[in-house]
């Protein structure tokens, strides 16, 4: 569940190498964020009665119901290991066979050099805490991200990914964290040279999209 909110897979085919996939359920409280941000899931089996106290619904309920495709009785870790020699590549998930044209044009439609401006917050918010103040600059960060920083007691800034990075400098934050994305970095250079321009001004961790 964790894995299938997570905005670092905005857009995607999640492939689940282990071959048991949903046998803890899921629930409202372990989503990474509020929408499921992948576009397919392929598994070896799915678990239709999961077997946990904190189970409300199962894998083939949930998907359903976030309308987001899956399919199963695939060998992944054959898929897995093919994906790994040859990279990864364009998919779709269909019941309906198409032809060569058809899925010429599904694949080439498909572009996912905004994914982190999907993503990412719409406006700057602000968690109030007793401890370090920290800025979190939102590529598509997982909420476990802040929930881990409140119970620290952490005074929390996160800003979205269009933020200029002399905004944040000129906040003076004890410390900046760079959240993962989804995507290839080298789609969001704008972001990569104001990062460079960081560089050395301010305390940094960096987590995904290519800055950890």
């Amino acid at each position: 569940q964790e894995l299938i909110t997570d905005p670092a897979y905005y857009g995607q085919l999640l492939v689940f190498t282990y071959p048991l996939i949903g046998t803890y359920g899921f629930n409202l409280t372990d989503e990474q964020s509020p929408d499921i941000q992948l576009k397919g899931v392929i598994c070896r089996e799915k678990i239709d009665h999961p077997n946990n106290f904190r189970y409300e619904i199962n894998i083939d309920n949930y998907l359903n119901y976030h309308k987001i495709p899956g399919i199963c009785g695939i060998d992944t870790r054959a898929l897995s290991r093919y994906l790994l020699d040859h990279h990864s590549f364009r998919g779709i998930i269909t019941r309906k066979p198409k032809t060569e044209s058809e899925l010429k044009t599904l694949l080439d439609d498909m572009d996912l050099s905004h994914g982190v401006f999907d993503v990412t917050c719409q406006e700057k918010i602000y968690y109030p805490g007793k401890g370090k103040d920290v800025a979190v600059w939102d590529f598509g960060l997982r909420k476990s991200l802040i929930d881990y920083l409140k119970a620290r007691d952490c005074s929390i800034t996160q800003y979205p990914a269009q933020t200029s990075f002399e905004k944040i400098l000129d906040a003076k934050h004890d410390l900046l964290i760079l959240s993962s994305g989804p995507g290839n970095p080298t789609m969001v250079q704008d972001i990569i040279s104001d990062i460079e321009q960081i560089l050395g001004k301010i305390d940094l961790v960096g987590i995904g999209l290519g800055a950890q």
